[in-house]
């Protein structure tokens, strides 16, 4: 699955050690081409401030 800027997307897999639960939803802020196709995703609150910001395979993000 591909993804495209600004798309929301859930997260597979949390990362509870850096206090990511399973099923968050965030925005895609940067997508990575090369060498490794990834993305970096935001996941924000209500209020729009940055909880989480991370890293991910495309294999642990799926459609929002």
């Amino acid at each position: 699955m591909t993804f495209a800027l600004f798309d929301l997307v859930r997260v597979k897999n949390g990362r509870p050690q850096e206090g990511l639960a399973a099923g968050a939803c965030g925005t895609v802020v940067v997508v990575f081409e090369a060498p490794v196709p990834g993305y970096e995703i935001e996941v924000a609150d209500e209020n729009g401030r940055t909880l989480y910001q991370g890293s991910f395979a495309p294999e642990e993000l799926e459609p929002w």
